[in-house]
């Protein structure tokens, strides 16, 4: 009778044993993953608050990156808290029914924001159609000094321009009041300097939003007698928007897609959810 009374108490210290040491793995592991969530939410801000302070941009898309890696960065790091403060409110009726709209919310934000993102991604690989008319839109210009992300663009044009001799292109883009020319004539300029044939390239310097560039472009498409069939030239994250204008306009249209400028993806992806936002809610 001895034995198996040692071998069930030698099972039982097993089984103890192997559920503290499951039990401590399982923490290790919930360590590991919150000092990693953290960390991606911290190096995630980051992207946001360096070109703030290196390049000076600041505009909705910082402010919502900052404002929400931020928060997501405080609720991991004080996520026991939290969690008591959501187990107590959950006692009660009230605080049922906030957490419920607020992660409801949350799951209707993730899921708008995931769609526009398909849509970016279909938009900005839009194949072009046979023998289009080039069509480069502006973007911020120091001068006759591109900014980051049109100097961006205008690479692709030029790649593309290169590839296709028979091409011409139209340059899209006004004279901000920050400006001392316009976004046109500097594209023209940084082109011609890197061997396009001026001939090749007429401006649109009236616009002062995507909606113009391509009204005005058509405008000037018909004017000048070119082919209305066009392919446009912008940051990937900027395709799906002109494409929707172009097509109010009646444009056959397709995408040379250009990256974004390194450091500053994350910003204008973010500034440019809101832009199809508002696009839709004046549909």
């Amino acid at each position: 009778m001895k034995e198996p009374t040692i071998t069930n108490k030698n099972e039982r210290s097993g089984a103890i044993s192997e559920k503290k040491n499951i039990s401590h793995s399982k923490h290790i592991l919930k360590k590991v993953i919150w000092i990693l969530l953290l960390i991606t939410f911290m190096v995630a801000d980051l992207f946001f608050i360096v070109p703030l302070y290196v390049k000076h941009v600041w505009n909705i898309g910082t402010a919502t990156g900052i404002g929400v890696c931020t928060v997501a960065f405080l609720c991991t790091l004080f996520s026991k808290p939290l969690g008591r403060l959501i187990g107590h409110m959950w006692r009660y009726i009230l605080g049922k029914i906030v957490i419920v709209l607020v992660s409801a919310i949350i799951v209707c934000i993730l899921g708008l924001a995931s769609v526009e993102t398909i849509l970016m991604i279909n938009a900005a690989h839009k194949k072009a159609p046979e023998n289009p008319t080039v069509v480069v839109l502006g973007c911020k210009a120091f001068g006759y000094n591109p900014s980051n992300m049109l100097w961006k663009r205008l690479e692709c044009a030029l790649e593309y321009l290169q590839e296709h001799p028979e091409a011409v292109a139209v340059l899209s883009g006004g004279q901000g009041s920050d400006e001392v020319v316009s976004e046109a004539e500097c594209m023209r300029a940084w082109l011609v300097s890197h061997g396009v044939d001026e001939n090749r390239l007429y401006l649109e310097d009236r616009s002062t939003s995507t909606e113009e560039n391509l009204a005005f472009t058509k405008e000037l498409i018909l004017a000048e007698g070119l082919n209305s069939d066009i392919v446009i030239i912008t940051n990937e994250f900027h395709q799906y928007r002109a494409g929707k204008y172009a097509q109010a306009q009646g444009l056959n249209y397709g995408a040379c897609s250009a990256p974004s400028a390194f450091g500053l993806g994350p910003i204008y992806y973010v500034r440019e959810l809101y832009g199809i936002l508002h696009n839709w809610w004046l549909e």
